[in-house]
């Protein structure tokens, strides 16, 4: 190392008691984060409560069971909405199995397209309980990817 290149002592003395500022300040703030959980878990019961990623409430693994629109109780869509589900993308109750937000825009709009829905993401924000204007922007975000083809292919399979 060149001795004219390296800081003063007293430069690397400032430096070393800054460090340890931040560090018993960082430290301060995680214990007192800790504190703060730990009274959360206490006040709240038990961790069940505060830890619902690990512990769902009650009900929660009975199916979403959502009002099926009118242009979706004929007998085409209920054959189109079988397919689906027998390929694994939707479960008994039609909602998506494991599907990105834009594989689900493109499934509604592939749907809709086939029956002929014009309010395509009104129908299906109301059957998977989201937000119409999401789907649609899913559908815009979908269409500029490159991987949307494949599944478009796999949709196009199932429906066909």
């Amino acid at each position: 190392m060149n001795p004219k290149n390296s800081p003063d002592p007293l430069t690397l003395q400032l430096a070393l008691n800054q460090i340890q500022e931040y560090y018993l300040e960082i430290k301060s703030m995680v214990q007192n984060l800790e504190s703060r959980l730990r009274g959360d878990i206490i006040e709240q019961g038990g961790i069940k409560t505060v830890n619902n990623y690990y512990y769902p409430p009650k009900g929660a693994d009975k199916p979403v069971t959502a009002p099926v629109p009118q242009c979706l109780q004929t007998e085409q869509a209920q054959i189109l909405m079988q397919s689906l589900a027998d390929a694994g993308l939707l479960d008994a109750g039609w909602q998506p199995i494991d599907l990105s937000g834009s594989e689900r825009a493109l499934l509604a709009r592939s749907v809709s397209d086939r029956l002929q829905i014009n309010d395509c993401w009104q129908v299906f924000g109301l059957l998977w309980q989201s937000n119409p204007s999401t789907l649609r922007s899913a559908y815009n975000k979908a269409m500029e990817q490159k991987k949307t083809y494949h599944f478009l292919e796999k949709l196009q399979k199932i429906l066909d």
